[in-house]
């Protein structure tokens, strides 16, 4: 039977006023988590635009250099002897074709010693000389308004004298990059340079083997005309031409061995 005590009816309403604080209690906390939850997914995707990034790093792919190799006839072939006079100066010229002395056929000369003992003979001699003088003929020959002049002969390279010629670096000793740099460039198109060269027969000076490469120097002695603000004068100089042999030209279908050049050292630097 129900107790409807007054003192039953005054704890009734007690308990209530308990329970519903408890609960606006445990109410306001749920709120406050609910809140930090959104305020931390909120700072995430704020963060992604606000906060420091890290550096970033652009990766710039290494250029790739194929191997060049050398595609002079000997029969084609036309050797100038060296003036005999240097640093003389000439009327100016539209053209550097305006040198035009006469040519002479000329033996291939002297060859080292142990030439024949590596397996060579006078044709590989021939093949030798051309490819050092067509490298020396089109590298001395440009028309600074034209700056793709200054490679005319870079596709005789092995890849490793590419990567100098168009890098430098630590490895490049002789300076071969020397054409690249801007302000080279820069000088020779504000002087309005234009130069020729002719060359002379080349002397093969030494040979040496490397594993199964064989390492060819060669000296080049050229005449070089240069035109410069309209003032032509002419040079002779001596290059240097160290060449490595590799697979023959298929231009050149009767050479047994190829030739590319891997270093050079230029009188004229």
């Amino acid at each position: 039977m129900p107790n409807n005590s007054p003192l039953d009816k005054k704890k009734f309403p007690a308990i209530l006023d308990t329970l519903h604080q408890e609960h606006w209690h445990l109410t306001k906390l749920l709120a406050l988590l609910i809140v930090i939850c959104i305020a931390s997914l909120g700072s995430l995707s704020v963060a992604q635009h606000f906060l420091p990034q890290g550096p970033t790093v652009a990766i710039t792919p290494t250029p790739k250099y194929d191997d060049g190799r050398c595609d002079a006839d000997p029969a084609q072939m036309t050797y100038v002897p060296l003036a005999s006079h240097s640093g003389s100066s000439r009327a100016p010229s539209s053209s550097p074709n305006a040198l035009s002395p006469k040519t002479t056929p000329s033996p291939i000369g002297p060859l080292p010693s142990d030439w024949t003992l590596n397996g060579f003979n006078n044709t590989d001699a021939a093949y030798v000389q051309a490819c050092a003088a067509s490298f020396v003929k089109q590298y001395h020959t440009y028309d600074a308004s034209n700056p793709q002049t200054f490679q005319n002969a870079i596709y005789m390279l092995s890849t490793h004298a590419k990567k100098l010629f168009y890098l430098g670096g630590i490895e490049d000793t002789d300076n071969i990059h020397l054409r690249m740099l801007p302000n080279w460039q820069h000088t020779a198109q504000q002087q309005q340079q234009i130069e020729q060269a002719t060359v002379d027969r080349p002397i093969i000076h030494s040979i040496a083997s490397v594993g199964p490469q064989h390492i060819v120097t060669v000296k080049v002695g050229y005449n070089l005309q240069k035109q410069t603000n309209g003032i032509v004068t002419a040079f002779t100089y001596n290059d240097t031409v160290i060449l490595q042999n590799t697979t023959p030209s298929p231009k050149l279908p009767n050479e047994k061995t190829g030739w590319q050049v891997i270093d050079w050292k230029d009188q004229d630097a």
